[in-house]
């Protein structure tokens, strides 16, 4: 059912990544883009990472198909990369994830928090999901430790924050992340089946910055611009936290997956694509006005960093991209010694929890 994954094992100290502390158990950072997942695991300074093809598409905006498979999937490529058994963290799928604010937060505990964005997204705040589940950002902080429960029965775990009792101090508002609680939840229960054990959940955005926390200035305000497989993920930061994302499908159709012997590769048509990053970099541009004009105080975009797997990344990407837009433009990959195609899956690998 499923072609031969490619396994391969790098040297971390190699990419010129910050080692985080070391946690109780091994981390695998598991990542799913259209018919496709992938592993990155970290074992000392080495990196083991592989993927496995899928028959179609996993997840359809909110909705995880063919669970059976995907579990299978993963327990199999798990085994090959030696780590059956293992704690995994997985990403939002940001075709459903928002980004807000709560104001007046100042001397509030996160339980009193919570309490009142419960009231807000019942009220104000239109969601294009059901059951929502938020994680709380606040800057200057240490992030609060993730832990896994379980709804309904023992095999449905999705990880959330626990209920700090300190109180948010010198904030006078916080930053939250929105996304589906349902398609966390299908997930989780296909890492159980596969024999693993789901431990955290991640924007996507925070992993990709965990990789490069040598190469990025948090101290100014950027854009951070995912791109694999035909979508993009443009995410606005503010002295490190993120405040502002936009999803744009702007050719996933036009790219697949396959396998060219055991290799596992991807077609896309060049010109299509030339004129969909075209149509896509007008879109950068609109957003950094949009967040000059209406998200901040006439403040500016001082960098746009751009990452992901795209093949054009570093050469025909990067002119057109500083021919049409205004903010310096910087691509974030590690040298060729890395597939940039495992950069989420090991910036997933890479969370403390």
């Amino acid at each position: 059912m499923f072609g031969k994954p490619k396994k391969a094992r790098k040297q971390l100290k190699n990419l010129d990544v910050t080692k985080h502390k070391k946690t109780s158990s091994k981390l695998i950072g598991f990542e799913v883009v259209k018919n496709v997942i992938r592993m990155t695991i970290i074992q000392g300074n080495d990196i083991i990472y592989g993927e496995r093809l899928l028959e179609g598409t996993i997840i359809k905006r909110d909705k995880l198909r063919n669970a059976e498979e995907l579990s299978d999937a993963m327990r199999s490529l798990s085994k090959e990369l030696g780590v059956s058994g293992g704690h995994v963290v997985y990403h939002l799928n940001n075709q459903t994830v928002l980004i807000q604010e709560l104001a007046l937060v100042t001397g509030k505990s996160e339980k009193q928090i919570r309490q009142t964005l419960f009231l807000e997204l019942g009220d104000s705040i239109s969601l294009p999901f059901s059951s929502p589940k938020f994680e709380l950002l606040v800057a200057n902080q240490q992030p609060i430790n993730s832990s896994a429960r379980s709804k309904k029965k023992a095999s449905q775990q999705v990880a959330e924050m626990g209920e700090s009792q300190e109180l948010v101090e010198k904030e006078d508002a916080i930053t939250y992340i929105v996304t589906s609680e349902d398609l966390l939840i299908e997930l989780g229960d296909c890492i159980v089946k596969a024999g693993l054990k789901p431990t955290a959940v991640e924007f996507s955005a925070l992993a990709f910055t965990r990789c490069f926390e040598n190469k990025i200035d948090f101290t100014r305000n950027f854009m951070l611009v995912e791109l694999t497989a035909g979508a993009a993920t443009m995410t606005i930061f503010e002295v490190g936290i993120p405040i502002y994302v936009q999803y744009e499908d702007y050719n996933s159709v036009g790219w697949r997956y396959f396998h060219d012997g055991d290799e596992l590769t991807y077609f896309f048509n060049d010109e299509k694509e030339s004129v969909e990053l075209n149509k896509l970099i007008i879109v950068i541009e609109q957003l950094t006005y949009y967040y000059q004009t209406n998200l901040s105080n006439n403040q500016d975009i001082h960098n746009i960093y751009v990452t992901g797997d795209h093949p054009w990344l570093v050469g025909r990407l990067k002119q057109m991209m500083e021919e049409a837009l205004q903010s310096p433009v910087s691509m974030l990959q590690f040298p060729d010694a890395f597939p940039p195609k495992y950069l989420l899956s090991l910036g997933l690998a890479m969370k403390e929890v």
